[in-house]
């Protein structure tokens, strides 16, 4: 999923290369243009996703730029949004993702969450950091997440360790 798609050169970059690839796009214009070219993109803004989305969430979820283009009540929040609207749209980025997914988030700027609001949505941080305008981040399945409190504080559940394992494997060390 690509939350905000504006003229969509990536989602038609995805299609090009065979990938199935959806927008969310809140622009009427942008979204009618997406359309055009024969994209999947449903027309609605971060804030406020369709609930079709929220019940199929998305294994990537990419938004470039959209913290900077944060609406609220109709109104564009010049950049920085507010800490509560950019905690709100992390939120709902993570529930529009799968557990084990992808979160690839870029802004020219700067993010309006903190990393205490990146751990209240249950996501990790995988590369980048906050003040860098770009992050990879991941949500974490229960089990995962679960195997990765109980590492922090020192011990291991040996009925989690092959999955532990495949994890660390997979994604590196937790």
């Amino acid at each position: 999923l690509e939350i905000g798609p504006g003229t969509p050169a990536f989602l038609m970059a995805l299609r090009a290369l065979g990938l199935t690839a959806e927008g969310l796009e809140a622009n009427q214009d942008l979204f009618e243009i997406a359309r055009r070219q024969g994209l999947t993109v449903t027309r609605g803004d971060l804030l406020v996703s369709p609930s079709t989305m929220l019940e199929q969430p998305f294994d990537v979820v990419i938004a470039r730029n959209v913290f900077d283009a944060l609406i609220v009540a109709g109104e564009l929040q010049r950049p920085p949004a507010p800490r509560d609207v950019g905690r709100q749209a992390l939120q709902q980025v993570a529930r529009l993702t799968t557990s084990d997914g992808i979160i690839v988030l870029e802004t020219a700027g700067g993010f309006p969450f903190t990393q205490a609001d990146l751990r209240d949505a249950d996501l990790e941080v995988r590369e980048g950091t906050i003040g860098e305008g770009l992050l990879v981040l991941k949500r974490p399945s229960e089990a995962s997440h679960r195997l990765a409190v109980r590492q922090r504080r020192g011990g291991r559940w040996p009925l989690f360790e092959g999955v532990y394992r495949a994890i660390a494997n997979r994604w590196g060390p937790l």
